[in-house]
């Protein structure tokens, strides 16, 4: 990638000079669905594939980008000016120059930058937040401030900044998972992260002779945004349920499942009852994986990956036709050890654990299958854990 990103400065600039490359990567989450919005447990990885960025000073105050992804252009955006939210790509760009512009950074350097990523499109699989955690940290570099490392202090705090950028500027309500992280990642480790506190810890990804796949059902998402905010609503009714019946904590996710199990006949209401269900239960599921993970038990691992998928199936309510068709045809061939639906749910991905060695038999098989019963054809990637956001020189 370093020697096509540069040659593609050269071309589309047409000038040659000496720059700066930064990374940040995708992510995946292994466990830990719909769990982030509650203040809950989620542990996600970087993976080895995400968003570059390409950058030369230009001695002014205007930076000029080109995105090789979408190729229209050169977008040219002035550092002191108001920046003016388009419906386009450069509009991640522009929030988070916008949130560090509005914090007590000075950030006036104008330059030239060309941004490449390799991360599967619409896959769910975090390529916002690998562009807005890679445009951070180049308008940084190139404004005369020091890189923290992934994992310290000051790269969580630019991991809060990537999501004010997502909240204020563009106008979603994500958590904090997508920006920590890609901010954050570490090779060979996954993440477990607190959503309400924040406080993290790694463990080890190690799994031998398997390893993840991620599955792609190619079903475009039509009731994801409105049933998203459906289930955050219902949530907050449950909750609001606990507290009647004597629940102190402040955040869903602080709930412990012995407690919650001591009022849980109280609720009256089927429907809370299974969303209650999921969310708590996923958070216990997240430390047994983690657990799971520090003594190299893959198959421990596979097992909550597993019982997450049913409980969503099941009790949340987030999955439908093709990630219920995918996940049960992968969890029947030969290989496959574990296989839920990852993200926010009705189309997008699974995340698989299988072994590596009948890789490519158990792809065939998948894809004849869910091919043959959907009419669509998926598309496979496997990842490694990848480090996290950096300047790379």
């Amino acid at each position: 990638m370093k020697e096509a990103i540069i040659k593609l400065f050269n071309d589309i600039f047409n000038y040659n000079s000496k720059g700066n490359l930064y990374f940040s990567p995708g992510r995946v989450n292994l466990i830990g669905e719909h769990t982030d919005y509650t203040g809950g447990l989620v542990l996600p990885f970087g993976i080895d594939k995400g968003t570059y960025i390409f950058a030369v000073k230009n001695n002014s105050s205007k930076i000029n980008i080109y995105s090789d992804n979408f190729k229209d252009g050169i977008i040219s955006i002035e550092t002191e000016s108001s920046m003016i939210k388009k419906s386009h790509w450069s509009d991640y760009f522009k929030a988070v120059l916008y949130v560090l512009s509005n914090d007590s950074y000075s950030i006036n350097s104008g330059f030239d930058a060309v941004i490449a990523g390799n991360i599967p499109d619409s896959a769910g699989l975090s390529s916002s937040a690998s562009f807005e955690m890679v445009s951070m940290i180049c308008l940084l570099d190139q404004n005369g401030y020091t890189i923290p490392q992934p994992g310290s202090e000051k790269m969580v705090e630019l991991s809060l900044k990537g999501q004010q950028a997502e909240n204020q500027f563009i106008g979603l309500q994500c958590g904090i998972m997508d920006q920590f992280a890609c901010a954050n990642a570490k090779k060979g480790q996954a993440i477990e992260l607190n959503c309400d506190t924040l406080s993290f810890q790694y463990a080890p990804l190690e799994t031998g002779e398997y390893e993840i796949l991620v599955i792609n059902t190619n079903k475009k998402r039509r009731l994801e945004e409105s049933k998203y905010n459906e289930r955050r609503l219902e949530c907050e009714k449950g909750f609001e349920l606990l507290k009647k019946l004597g629940i102190t904590e402040k955040k869903l996710g602080n709930v412990g499942l012995d407690r919650y199990n001591t009022v849980k006949d109280g609720i009256n209401d089927e429907l809370l009852t299974k969303r209650l269900d999921h969310v708590i239960q996923e958070n216990e599921r997240v430390k047994k994986a983690v657990e799971n993970l520090k003594n190299n038990d893959i198959m421990g691992l596979a097992k909550q990956i597993n019982v997450s998928g049913d409980s969503l199936r099941e009790k949340y309510e987030v999955t439908g036709f093709h990630l219920d068709l995918l996940v049960d045809i992968a969890r029947s061939t030969e290989g496959v050890i574990a296989s839920r639906m990852t993200g926010a749910g009705f189309g997008g991905c699974t995340v698989n654990i299988v072994q590596s060695g009948k890789l490519e038999q158990l792809c065939n098989t998948i894809s004849n299958k869910y091919t043959n019963d959907s009419g669509i054809k998926p598309d496979f990637y496997s990842f490694n854990a990848g480090n996290g956001t950096c300047k790379l020189f």
